[in-house]
């Protein structure tokens, strides 16, 4: 076949039918060589499609796929138009279509497709375009025809049963909409209804005063919403949306103690409700209770996504800042008041000993401790109780023993009797080394023949604990049982390294060194113990992670959790589409997905990027956008005109057009 690759080659140079003749040795006719071409231009096409179609699919970035997928686009549309009845790259062409959310595009295509064919892959698309289009009934018709070839294929039939819970859900939602946009147009009015309050009063030449007109304006409204909310609390008990509306709305009517009672059902429905607390947090402030407040504020960043919540961020700062300003000062009154005397000594003491026992005292800054302790009086006291808390921390009692032996060498002052009372406690603390290791002797040689027995049963269940770390199936819920089951062992040392390591994999470092803390209280321990236990806390508090098995397992876990959060930013995506499609506003977005912990930031991306493809909510945004403008040339403020353009127009967003509105208004000044 050379003679005909030289063929095209020559063709595709513009050389002529007789001078390819010549050089092949043998007549050819224009219209094989013009077949030859095209053939070789459709199998070059191909491939390069296949290569594109593998590419998109393991692409992860959106934005770099959507690039893909349009070239993909491209490449499959050319090689239609040499092949307009190539059944395989239009059906490609049509998923195609569908990924770049082209669905009229697509569903004209698979309605071709099908005349000639009724795959099961073009059916499937059929099913993705009408569910898309919510026409569910015919979305599971095709579904259904898949099924008389594959009457065994259960993951078709969860996906019926999945788009009939759709379908299902969108009947009740459809109830309770139109009274939720009723809602939104009486809030979206507020501002319209002020304007024209205030024209009449200026047609008729009465003065006005402005914040009453407002005032009054806003509580006339907001109580028909709180009949319109009561209306779907009577028909849908459980419905958020609508009880957060009327918390609102009681808040704006000055009926603030009926807001409580509503924020406390509320709150009993679902404790992290972002628009409960915030409005409680309100009623916290104008009572003057700005600790509950800063509780509320707390409780919303403590589930909302990092740097989300600016304004919460920004007010719970303020409060900090104010209790920062009254603790100081009461510290300030409390250090005047204050003698370092023997009681604030013991008080000090009483202290560090009870944050030892909850682990916040380590080897870190137990030397810092023992600085301070030296501002109080009778330090040789102290010193000898802080040098045993280090000692238990290092689980070495040789520790005591270098602690009080600095401590005599370096302290001038000591009395005579306080350097007495230290090398008692020197000596005292050297035969209970002594006695240790007896009692250790004793103990080992007593529990060899019972560990023995019991090694074997703990090796093959510590195996066990490994086995499933290292497949990702041991979870938070069942480790208390596992632990409950090594506490029983006679190795504890061993016992106590796979908990400490259960921990550090299913949780963190610091809780793993907060839970071995635990163990350093057992009356019990042989100084080998101690030792290893004490190893095992400095393993934990090293700032270099070393690569090994356990960087290995929590990789497994991590990947894992991964997985699973892609999967439900996936489906939480197609869900955001579908509301935008029904035209419903970031922030009622984010209160129907509410439960899905879902945040403003995240709506508003997927807003940002869909509004490149659809054109109609393209204008819409800049009808939304010019009214943002108007609102803050009225000097509105940037959050209120968030708030009331139901956080449609990003923060950054609305600042900018302020800017632009400024530089106007200042370009206008200086002409």
């Amino acid at each position: 076949m050379d003679f005909r690759r030289k063929a095209v080659e020559l063709y595709n140079q513009g050389k002529s039918i007789e001078e390819i003749s010549n050089s092949i040795g043998f007549h050819i006719e224009d219209d094989t060589i013009k077949k030859w071409t095209n053939e070789d231009k459709v199998k070059n096409f191909k491939i390069f499609v296949y290569k594109l179609n593998k590419k998109q699919m393991k692409e992860k970035d959106k934005d770099k796929r959507r690039i893909i997928l349009l070239q993909l686009k491209q490449e499959l549309e050319k090689i239609l138009e040499i092949l307009p009845n190539d059944i395989d790259m239009k059906t490609k062409l049509m998923y195609t279509y569908i990924n770049l959310g082209e669905i009229e595009n697509a569903k004209k295509l698979g309605n071709e497709l099908t005349k000639n064919a009724q795959s099961k892959e073009i059916l499937n698309g059929l099913s993705i375009i009408e569910e898309k289009l919510e026409n569910y009934d015919i979305a599971i018709e095709y579904i259904e025809k898949i099924l008389t070839e594959e009457p065994n294929n259960e993951a078709l039939r969860k996906k019926i049963a999945r788009i009939q819970a759709k379908k299902e859900k969108t009947k009740i939602f459809d109830e309770k909409d139109a009274i939720y946009r009723e809602i939104a147009t009486l809030e979206k009015s507020v501002k319209f209804l002020i304007e024209k309050q205030q024209e009449q009063k200026i047609q008729i030449g009465e003065d006005f005063d402005k914040e009453k007109i407002t005032g009054k304006v806003y509580v006339e409204t907001y109580k028909k919403i709180i009949e319109l909310a009561n209306n779907i609390l009577e028909k849908y008990p459980e419905e958020i949306i609508a009880r957060e509306k009327l918390v609102k709305a009681l808040f704006i009517t000055n009926q603030n103690e009926e807001a409580k009672q509503k924020i406390e059902e509320l709150l009993e429905i679902n404790e992290n409700d972002e628009i409960g607390l915030w409005y409680l947090s309100k009623i916290q402030r104008e009572s003057g209770n700005i600790e509950k407040e800063k509780e509320c504020l707390e409780k919303i960043l403590e589930k909302s996504p990092k740097g989300s919540q600016v304004r919460i961020q920004q007010r719970l700062e303020k409060i900090k800042n104010i209790i920062e300003q009254q603790n100081e000062q009461k510290q300030l009154e409390e250090k005047l008041k204050e003698n370092y005397t023997e009681e604030t000594r013991q008080q000090f003491i009483n202290t560090i000993y009870t944050e030892f026992l909850e682990g916040k005292v380590t080897s870190k800054n137990i030397d810092d401790i023992i600085e301070k302790a030296k501002k109080y009086p009778n330090f040789n006291n102290s010193i000898i109780i802080l040098a045993d808390i280090k000692s238990k921390i290092t689980g070495n009692r040789q520790d005591k023993i270098n602690e009080l032996d600095k401590y005599i060498d370096e302290e001038y002052s000591i009395t005579p009797e306080e350097y007495s009372n230290v090398l008692d406690e020197i000596s005292g603390t050297r035969r209970q080394i002594e006695e240790d290791k007896e009692i250790e002797r004793y103990l080992e040689d007593k529990d060899k023949q019972e560990k023995i027995k019991d090694s074997k049963e703990q090796r093959e269940y510590s195996q066990m604990i490994i086995k499933q770390l290292n497949e990702g199936k041991i979870t938070q819920e069942n480790l208390p049982k596992i632990i409950e089951k090594l506490e029983g062992f006679k190795d504890r040392t061993r016992s106590i390294f796979l908990i400490t390591k259960l921990y550090e994999i299913l949780y963190d470092r610091e809780t793993a060194y907060k839970e071995l803390i635990k163990y350093t209280h057992i009356s019990n321990l042989s100084d080998k113990e101690k030792e290893r236990i004490a190893q095992m806390q400095r393993l934990l508090t090293q700032k270099e992670i070393k690569k090994g098995g356990t960087y290995r397992i929590k990789k497994i876990y991590k990947a894992k959790s991964q997985e699973e959060n892609k999967y439900t930013k996936k489906i939480n995506k197609e869900e955001i589409i579908r509301l935008l499609d029904e035209r419903k506003t970031v922030k009622q977005i984010a209160n129907i997905l509410k439960e899905r912990g879902i945040s403003l930031k995240s709506i508003a991306k997927v807003k940002s990027f869909y509004l490149r493809e659809n054109e109609d909510l393209r204008k819409e945004n800049e009808k939304l956008e010019i009214y943002a403008r108007n609102l803050l040339k009225e000097e509105y403020k940037i959050q209120d005109v968030y708030d009331i353009m139901e956080c449609d127009i990003p923060i950054p967003k609305l600042q900018k057009i302020e800017k632009e509105i400024k530089e106007q208004a200042k370009t206008g000044e200086t002409r």
